[in-house]
């Protein structure tokens, strides 16, 4: 689950989720949460929300790693405008998913249009009228490790 509120106050995720990371840069809130799912989760999911101007995606994957489905975890706080600037990391461990989570603040624009970073496939991109919009992303890594320019989760 990837929240994004423009607010200085993550929110909050459901009971039984997990917080991966949070970061607040310039008034913008940027939470991972993950929980791993065994069918008696529900239907719905509902997170508390600090403000209204918020923006919210999921994906899920089959076959992940329930017990530590995180291998690596890079944050990035920066970035201008419309970019979106990636963390680098390093894989400790060969076939993985690879996603990227990111969020723009459009306090100054209307019309920000988010681009997944290369090789990747965009996933999701949403905004919450003209406060935030989020991005996520993944490419599947197999039998390799990669370094490189973008914020990606393992």
């Amino acid at each position: 689950m990837h929240p994004a509120a423009d607010d200085s106050s993550a929110p909050s995720p459901p009971s039984g989720w997990t917080s991966i990371f949070s970061t607040t840069t310039s008034g913008q809130t940027l939470t991972v949460s993950g929980v791993v799912c065994d069918g008696s989760e529900g239907s719905s999911f509902t997170w508390g929300s600090v403000a209204n101007r918020f923006a919210a995606g999921i994906v899920g994957y089959r076959g992940a790693n329930n017990s530590t489905p995180e291998d690596v975890v890079g944050t990035n706080g920066g970035g201008t405008g419309a970019n979106l600037t990636a963390a680098s990391v390093t894989p400790t461990v060969a076939n993985t998913a690879l996603l990227f989570f990111g969020t723009a603040d459009q306090d100054d624009s209307s019309s920000t249009t988010n681009t997944p970073p290369s090789g990747m496939t965009e996933r999701v991109d949403v905004a919450a009228s003209t406060w935030v919009s989020i991005e996520i992303a993944s490419e599947n890594r197999y039998n390799c490790r990669r370094n490189g320019n973008e914020d990606r989760h393992e």
